[in-house]
């Protein structure tokens, strides 16, 4: 839904239909339950879910006695819950996968799950809502998701650096009995000191101001009142295996010619374990592969060889490695929360590495970055259109020794001076926050 200001929202014939810290009680009121994922599967799959208890004698954050937990006594971590709580003000994030493979935690990281169910059809939105990280005092990073029964709504990373996040969300148009579920994690770093601030409310609108809202919308209203949400896509955040991968993004490299024409592009290949590279194998330099030492991995990855110092491995074109996001929907875009660090030492390979980004095959920066060094690339990529593919690479310069790098950037829809996200708007992610803009929510 995209309105100037959250008041907007509220006076179109709204009314609150459910608050986090309005209704926190035990036993749980107004359709709530607290929740975490359970039975050793991940995220999303609501049938693994299991309730929290309410244990009266944890103290959370200065928070009056009393939280959902894992268990009814004792403190946490509890067995298979682990430091899952909630309580009259926040909580704290589960265990994730890095917590170990403790047999309780399995291989999946747990969220900690607020869900309220529908009492009445209608279109919903999340309002008044912030998430502030504050009681943290180590780790990282948390990551927050809001689902509609099994539909993901939003994912978003919270790091320590930024604290505060605003995540107001539309959810479209839900039918009578449908549960959203706002859930959060340690992100991938583990569950060290994730406490958390929250509270939000839920909102429900007749169709028709729901629509109403559609007024200054570029985009159709049909788009609002189905909820889907802005494009705000990482490159971390959303790293995913090759039977996983999440829609839109792509992992390529160019195998049938020069970099910036998309007809040289192939896809790298899954290695079954964490990263893609030129066969699908995880023993570096690829045997029968003109990329080599090339691959993508969740954090970054290596460049391939050079074309005119390698010919031997490259087949004498400079090889690069490229994310690729197919956009879904015609707008504007802009790369933002972006660095890329070449962390080879400078004594290995006195050349830099290539970056460049493209938007089909027209260039949008052209740039090197030194062993050792950092750089930032956010920036406004223009009005796009759907199918429009942005894609990010990163190949040699002269030698591919000691090429590797770690990069995150977030690509994103851009409304200008709209959104009640203009005041953190480019805050959601950590260093280097990009142009202050709204979007739709």
């Amino acid at each position: 839904i995209l309105t100037s200001n959250v008041s907007t929202l509220q006076t179109l014939s709204g009314s609150i239909v459910a608050g986090f810290r309005r209704d926190f009680a035990n036993p749980p009121l107004n359709n709530w339950r607290y929740m975490y994922n359970g039975f050793g599967d991940p995220i999303g799959a609501i049938n693994s879910y299991v309730d929290l208890v309410w244990n009266p004698t944890i103290v959370l954050d200065g928070a009056t006695a009393g939280v959902y937990a894992g268990g009814t006594s004792g403190s946490a971590p509890f067995p298979i819950s682990g430091w899952a709580m909630l309580s009259r003000i926040g909580g704290h994030a589960a265990n994730t996968f890095k917590d170990g493979g403790a047999t309780p935690y399995n291989s999946y990281t747990r969220w900690t799950i607020a869900a309220y169910t529908t009492q009445a059809s209608g279109v919903f939105a999340i309002v008044n809502s912030s998430f502030d990280s504050t009681p943290a005092t180590c780790g990282n990073w948390f990551n927050l998701r809001i689902y509609t029964n099994t539909t993901l709504l939003r994912s978003q990373d919270v790091h320590r650096t930024n604290k505060k996040l605003n995540f107001d969300t539309a959810l479209g148009f839900l039918p009578i009995n449908l549960t959203i579920y706002v859930a959060v994690s340690g992100g991938d770093d583990g569950n060290g000191c994730d406490h958390f601030y929250w509270d939000f409310s839920i909102w429900r609108f007749s169709a028709s101001n729901a629509l109403a809202l559609a007024f200054s919308n570029p985009l159709s209203a049909a788009r609002i009142y189905s909820g889907i949400q802005a494009t705000f896509a990482g490159y971390r955040r959303s790293f995913r295996s090759a039977t996983n991968a999440k829609e839109g993004w792509l992992y390529l490299w160019n195998g049938k010619g020069p970099v910036g024409n998309p007809a040289n592009y192939v896809n790298l290949i899954w290695d079954n374990v964490q990263e893609y590279s030129g066969t699908g194998s995880s023993t570096f330099p690829n045997a029968n592969s003109n990329l080599s030492y090339g691959q993508l991995s969740p954090t970054g990855g290596h460049t391939g060889p050079s074309g005119s110092t390698d010919a031997a491995r490259s087949g004498g074109i400079d090889r690069y490695v490229i994310a690729g996001f197919v956009v879904q929907y015609a707008n504007s875009y802009q790369i933002t929360n972006s660095f890329f660090t070449a962390t080879g030492a400078s004594t290995c390979n006195t050349n830099n590495i290539a970056l460049i980004i493209y938007v089909n095959g027209v260039v949008k920066l052209s740039t090197s970055v030194a062993h050792s060094a950092t750089t930032y690339f956010n920036m406004a990529l223009g009005y796009l259109v759907a199918g429009d593919v942005i894609y990010v690479a990163t190949g040699p310069v002269v030698t591919d020794g000691c090429n590797a790098f770690v990069w995150d950037y977030v690509i994103r829809e851009t409304y200008a001076g709209w959104g009640i996200h203009d005041a953190i708007a480019g805050a959601d992610y950590g260093t280097t926050p990009g142009p202050q803009t709204g979007y739709l929510l």
